[in-house]
């Protein structure tokens, strides 16, 4: 990424038609993809790239009939970028010191002949600090990106509404979040709905459903699964969750020498995700008593299964995780609540196959996407959100 990103391509001779910013790191990028625009247009005048600089910095009129400024190949460049926005959380968008800025882009400005002030001012990243608390202005990658990019979105529709309201950008688009269905699901319902389909074809040749799963539509969809029998669903369903509880126990003996029984016929909550606050990933344990004593006076028990990491700069995602192994101690609620260490892709695959809701429980308008609940949903999972990110 950044500076070094564009020298890789441009040693294998990769020239990028697009250049998309995925989130405000990715920014520098784009900068060095305006230098090698400034030094192309100057080979075609015949100057390498010394005196690019130099025209720049000592001879700027001359620069700007040639075509040759910052300005110049920002704005070509800019035509070919896109930035996207994937949350509008102030710890999701990365902002640094403005003397700590200078320091690392004096190098670039001096490689091409223009002032620092050229590159950082209020059009381009300087912004208000997010908390209200700090008068200092700040560099804001995401502000930057919105300046170099003639294309920005988010990841939801409901990310698109709030980034238009929060950025002032009317032109604020989105392309939803996707997750990729032969990775995330389960094997076995894979089979389950691949011989589905090939029943149904079979025995309706008028309507067949052609193009494969993943080609379906939604009405097309729904009859697939119409088509299959209840006691079929329920066996792979139940050998899902068997799997997934031997895993669990499996992937916390061997990794943290402890015991974790799952119940793979309880009625089974999952809440696994990154513990940033906006998440409220603890909520739920507000009514955690009430939940296990409804499900066992209905005969069902109730299992509550937390899992995820905070990220390391997010001291309150660290005093959430803490606060939930302090409600663990409760007596109460011994047998029915767990959390799950080592959060990865694999443990996420085993949650999704033995739990019977996913839970998702952000504050409005401060999810991005949630691409979990997609994942748990192509497992026949119920995902339970609060209306924010794509549902």
């Amino acid at each position: 990424t950044g500076f070094m990103g564009i020298q890789l391509m441009e040693r294998l001779g990769i020239d990028p038609k697009v250049l998309h910013l995925n989130e405000g790191h990715m920014v520098f990028s784009a900068l060095g993809l305006i230098r090698r625009e400034m030094f192309r247009r100057g080979k075609l005048w015949g100057f390498d790239e010394p005196q690019v600089a130099d025209l720049n910095k000592n001879h700027r009129k001359d620069a700007e009939e040639k075509g040759l400024t910052f300005e110049q190949s920002q704005k070509a460049v800019s035509e070919r970028i896109g930035f996207t926005s994937h949350t509008p959380v102030p710890a999701g968008n990365e902002i640094f010191e403005i003397m700590d800025v200078k320091r690392f882009l004096q190098p670039y400005a001096d490689s091409i002949g223009v002032s620092l002030d050229e590159l950082i001012n209020s059009k381009t990243g300087v912004a208000s600090h997010p908390d209200p608390n700090q008068p200092r202005p700040v560099f804001n990658l995401t502000e930057f990106a919105f300046w170099l990019a003639r294309y920005v979105g988010g990841v939801s529709k409901r990310n698109q509404e709030v980034g238009a309201e929060k950025y002032g950008r009317p032109d604020f688009d989105y392309i939803t979040n996707a997750v990729h269905r032969l990775f995330w699901q389960h094997p076995e319902l894979q089979t389950l709905l691949e011989k589905a389909l090939s029943d149904f074809n079979r025995k309706n040749p008028q309507e067949q459903l052609k193009g494969g799963i993943d080609k379906l539509s939604f009405n097309e969809m729904k009859k697939l699964l119409a088509s299959i029998p209840d006691e079929d669903l329920s066996q792979v369903k139940q050998f899902m969750r068997d799997w997934g509880v031997q895993f669990i126990g499996d992937h916390v003996k061997k990794e943290y020498n402890a015991d974790l029984s799952l119940d793979p016929k309880a009625f089974t909550i999952v809440i696994a995700r990154r513990f940033a606050p906006y998440k409220r990933a603890e909520l739920i344990l507000e009514i955690a008593l009430e939940i296990i004593k409804y499900a066992k006076s209905r005969g069902v028990k109730a299992e509550i299964v937390l899992a995820g990491k905070a990220h390391p700069e997010d001291q309150e995602g660290k005093r959430i995780i803490q606060r939930i192994h302090s409600r663990m101690k409760n007596p109460d609620l011994a047998g029915h609540v767990f959390f799950v260490q080592g959060y990865d892709m694999d443990v996420s695959k085993a949650l999704q196959a033995l739990a019977s809701i996913w839970l998702n429980n952000p504050e409005l308008s401060k999810e991005a996407s949630a691409t979990s609940g997609m994942k748990a949903e192509m497992n026949g999972v119920l995902n339970v959100s609060t209306r924010d990110g794509w549902p």
